[in-house]
């Protein structure tokens, strides 16, 4: 198994450099200002920084309290008060970043993600579950005050032109795949050849956090949106997600529906995928902890299949910004096999993860998997552009929060009801399958009701 994961994420990462060479889109000379990319300097080595420190919590995060010898209902239960935290904050976060500034809630998250990386280090059940609920609302104020950060200074600052946003953003999201690809190689270091054990990558995170944060303090100024601390208020946000309801019309309900549906299944991806390539975890006779096949958990390369996952990201999103730009298509109609596909390969791992399959089984599984995040490649761009022109800009941020409350519901539901002491992987792929397949249909809906729109994503568009 092991010699497979690396030869995979070998071939993977080969292919993914052939076509970041031959397939990139050079961007818009306009962009290449001096002072903007001095200022871009300031930006993406730190934003960099931030996504590596969360990257590294990636690939042992199921492991961790497996390794504390916690059961999986228990284990459901930790990722799901780390979803739940995020979404309470999701609605918020604006209102924080305007009364605090940008600049300060960087900060201030970037501490408290480090110290909940710090929090793995005890085995207490409710400290890491404490942990976990500190590291989602952690992880939303970060990413989204640090974008903040930069719209402000872009935007008000500096006075650059809209569209050059895009460039900045772009660079960040190959930049974002690196490191996912390093985080996942930094922790099998760690925790596999250095035999640190799963806590070891989340103690990683904490240095690379707290550099965030030194860097933040020592070359940035505070951004423009801080002077604004009393533009929003808590009303105005009920009244925005009144306002957010008015607006969703039948088109915005069927994108809406498409996202959350997808994207829960995505959510619980992320929390199944070890237990359906690795196995299930106990305790030999002498007290050391592998694999239901028998193998030790060193044995399983957990950082390289994270590592791949995200190769097979990174070479969707550039296949697709190729096609983009050289292949004209609708949208709509390019997100109807991209879902397809997903359901399919949901179904075959769910037929595959049956009553404790054999390696050769789950190492499909694993292929299969990595073909749904070469679609994940191709969906995130497709449905940021539908719904950046679909919904009204005045109320979409209301309507994603709105819309972000069942996608949150159905992945807690999944794994609640469906993680438990027999693991529940067949289960819980067969969940996701079914998610998909109704996303499917929501799609195909929203496909003939679009009619010859083409939804053309040449005008770039703020990140939301």
């Amino acid at each position: 198994m092991i010699v497979l994961v690396y030869l995979s994420l070998s071939v993977l990462s080969v292919l993914c450099a052939v076509a970041y060479f031959k397939l990139r889109i050079t961007q818009d000379q306009s962009a290449q200002n001096p002072n903007f990319i001095q200022f871009q300097r300031k930006f993406i080595p730190i934003y960099l920084l931030a996504v590596l420190g969360d990257w590294l919590q990636g690939p042992y995060l199921y492991r961790l309290y497996h390794y504390y010898g916690y059961l999986e209902h228990q284990v459901a239960v930790i990722y799901v008060l780390g979803l739940v935290s995020s979404a309470f904050v999701f609605p918020a976060k604006d209102l924080i970043t305007n009364k605090y500034g940008s600049r300060r809630v960087v900060v201030i998250s970037s501490l408290l993600y480090g110290f909940s990386c710090f929090l793995t280090l005890s085995s207490h059940y409710w400290v890491l579950a404490i942990g976990r609920c500190l590291a989602g609302a952690a992880n939303t104020l970060l990413f989204s005050s640090l974008e903040a950060w930069y719209l402000g200074e872009h935007l008000n600052t500096y006075d650059f032109p809209k569209e050059w946003i895009s460039v900045t953003f772009n660079h960040i999201a190959f930049g974002n795949g690196i490191m996912a690809v390093i985080a996942g190689l930094l922790a099998d270091l760690f925790a596999r050849w250095l035999q640190l054990g799963p806590p070891s990558p989340f103690v990683l995170a904490v240095p690379v956090l707290l550099a965030v944060v030194i860097l933040v303090l020592a070359l940035w100024s505070d951004g423009k949106d801080s002077n604004n601390k009393d533009q929003l208020k808590l009303e105005e946000i009920r009244k925005s997600l009144r306002e957010g309801l008015k607006a969703i019309t039948p088109d915005v309900f069927l994108i809406g529906t498409i996202e959350s549906l997808y994207e829960s299944s995505l959510f619980v991806f992320v929390f199944i995928w070890t237990p359906a390539i690795g196995g299930r975890l106990k305790r030999s006779s002498d007290n050391v902890l592998i694999s239901s096949q028998g193998l030790l958990m060193s044995d399983i390369p957990l950082g390289v299949t994270f590592a791949s996952f995200m190769v097979c990201f990174m070479l969707g999103g550039i296949i697709h910004d190729y096609l983009r730009h050289k292949v004209k298509y609708r949208l709509p109609n390019l997100l109807l096999p991209v879902i397809a596909s997903s359901a399919v390969l949901f179904f075959i791992s769910s037929f595959l993860s049956y009553n404790d399959p054999p390696l050769l089984f789950r190492f499909t599984v694993l292929i299969c998997l990595q073909l749904i995040e070469f679609g994940c490649g191709f969906y995130f761009p497709i449905m940021r552009t539908l719904r950046d022109k679909i919904l009204p800009e005045e109320n979409r941020l209301s309507i994603i929060i709105l819309f972000r409350i069942p996608l949150t519901l159905l992945s807690a539901l999944a794994l609640l009801l469906l993680h438990d002491a027999s693991g529940g992987v067949s289960e819980i792929f067969l969940f996701c399958a079914i998610l998909m397949v109704i996303a499917l249909v929501c799609s195909i809906r929203f496909v003939r009701m679009s009619g010859s729109a083409s939804f053309s994503d040449e005008e770039q568009q703020l990140p939301s």
